[in-house]
């Protein structure tokens, strides 16, 4: 079935798309119809807000409430409110990542573009065999499940909409953006789970890329640190400032969440960056091609290195105890 519908698509678009590219670039940018996960706080809030000012239609889908009641709030005072609608959804489940998109496609008549932004950074500065199962579990969902299923689900409605561009002769503005991190390109001390998942979500955009090109262009962005309540928390767990941080950086500061929203929207406009796909755009203010990433991060500490062993001793002795006692009451028995 997906044969079908895709081999007649890429014989179109041979025949159209570059005898037509001079014509796409001249249309004016329709209003976009964008959804974005997590978009009710921090990153994701300044996306949001950004792409209301252009004149996109945006669902935010973000799994409290209380931040999609404060947005509501916020942009029931502004003209731009209008675009822009919010869902209490936790789309790291498959059926509530289905709700989300038969939602938008309903409100909107059809979706253009969709940024996976949404992430959990639980577990700070925990090791690897120290973090829980359900820690791992639940980052696992949020930071990559999430991707899939809402990617899932939106694909089919935009390899639709790219039959229709080919037949029209429009552009055609279906774009998946997912939102990555320098920590899945160079790693640092306890964030194991996270990195990880963002390390595969980069692997997972370069994968989309190729199985969807040329009807549905997939990218992705990964910001350094980006001063949102987040990331002071985040920081805070760490005993670290941002004030130190921003002294590695070459930049000297920190990025703004503004910053990363102008190249969201910057992709978001395929008429003017209609053959870039499967790459990662790195903004992360020169951290990243210092090499010195790790020079950020919790110092070397020996004391920690004997406060783990000591940790893994006691819960191995504890364990034992443990073990030994039952076959002490089966011995009994």
């Amino acid at each position: 079935m997906f044969s079908q519908v895709l081999n007649p698509l890429v014989r179109s678009c041979k025949r159209n798309l570059l005898s037509n590219s001079r014509k796409f670039c001249e249309q004016a940018s329709p209003s976009l119809r964008v959804m974005i996960s997590g978009g009710s706080s921090g990153l994701g809030k300044a996306i949001t807000e950004l792409l209301a000012e252009k004149k996109c239609k945006v669902l935010s889908v973000d799994i409290s409430k209380q931040r999609n009641e404060e947005m509501e709030e916020l942009f029931s005072k502004k003209k731009e409110g209008k675009f822009v609608k919010f869902l209490h959804l936790d789309i790291s489940n498959a059926s509530n990542a289905q709700k989300a998109v038969d939602y938008i496609v309903s409100e909107f008549q059809g979706i253009d573009i969709l940024i996976n932004n949404a992430a959990i950074q639980p577990g700070n500065g925990i090791p690897l065999h120290e973090l829980s199962n359900e820690t791992w579990m639940e980052t696992i969902n949020v930071n990559f499940n999430s991707v899939f299923y809402l990617s899932k689900y939106v694909i089919p409605h935009m390899l639709r909409q790219a039959r229709k561009h080919l037949e029209d002769k429009t552009v055609n503005y279906n774009h998946i953006i997912n939102m990555a991190s320098v920590q899945g390109l160079a790693c640092e001390k306890g964030v194991s789970v996270y990195a990880a998942m963002k390390g595969a979500v980069l692997t997972l955009t370069k994968q989309m890329a190729c199985e969807y090109s040329p009807f549905i262009r997939v990218n992705s962005i990964s910001p350094g640190t980006i001063r949102t309540p987040l990331i002071e928390k985040n920081y805070k767990e760490f005993g670290v400032s941002l004030e130190e941080i921003s002294k590695k950086y070459p930049m000297n500061r920190l990025g703004q969440p503004l910053e990363v929203a102008e190249l969201t929207y910057f992709l978001c406009r395929s008429d003017r960056v209609s053959w870039l796909t499967g790459q990662n755009i790195v903004v992360d203010g020169g951290i990243t091609a210092q090499g010195g990433w790790s020079a950020i991060t919790v110092p070397n500490d020996t004391a920690k290195l004997d406060a783990m062993l000591n940790a893994v001793s006691h819960s191995q002795t504890s364990s034992s105890t443990k073990s030994a006692k039952k076959r002490l009451k089966s011995d009994k028995k």
